[in-house]
């Protein structure tokens, strides 16, 4: 929204926006889970599109195989982007992992919550627009794509949660 826009520290956005930059370049190497371009690539749509598979009930991300080591069909049905926080924390500037080590410092933590989809399966991901308001138990979220990291100079996109007002 533009009034939050409005309320930005200017020093802090050009700040972020430095770290974004230094994160995007190719000299800065990962020291956390390597995820190969092919990897990322091939998982992309239904984790960006909130694909589920039904293997008696819905399974997110998306899965080669059950619990039981049987295939999954690829046929899957779209999720609907809203869920409630099961659990939270903020990791320390210092206990980020290396993908947020640039940025982690200037926004004073990176924060994740566990959600559980209104569809059913429950997720991790990054909290975003957060500045405000702290995460609670129960709130409610919108799951968002945005930027999650850079990795060999490419800009790596995923979903992340939005609390509600």
């Amino acid at each position: 929204p533009t009034s939050l826009m409005r309320n930005l520290d200017k020093d802090k956005l050009t700040a972020v926006r430095n770290a974004w930059k230094e994160e995007l370049h190719e000299k800065n190497i990962s020291q956390g889970a390597y995820i190969s371009g092919q990897q990322y690539s091939e998982s992309l749509e239904s984790r960006l599109s909130l694909i589920a598979q039904y293997d008696g009930k819905p399974i997110w991300p998306q899965r080669h195989m059950n619990a039981e080591g049987k295939t999954i069909s690829e046929e899957g049905k779209r999720m609907k982007p809203k869920g409630k926080i099961t659990s939270w924390t903020k990791l320390s500037a210092a206990g980020a992992p290396s993908e947020f080590a640039i940025r982690a410092p200037v926004l004073d933590g990176i924060s994740t919550v566990m959600v559980k989809t209104t569809d059913g399966p429950n997720g991790v991901f990054l909290l975003v627009d957060d500045e405000v308001n702290e995460p609670q138990i129960g709130m409610s979220v919108d799951l968002v794509v945005r930027r999650l990291y850079a990795q060999e100079g490419v800009m790596r996109y995923g979903v992340k949660a939005v609390l509600h007002n």
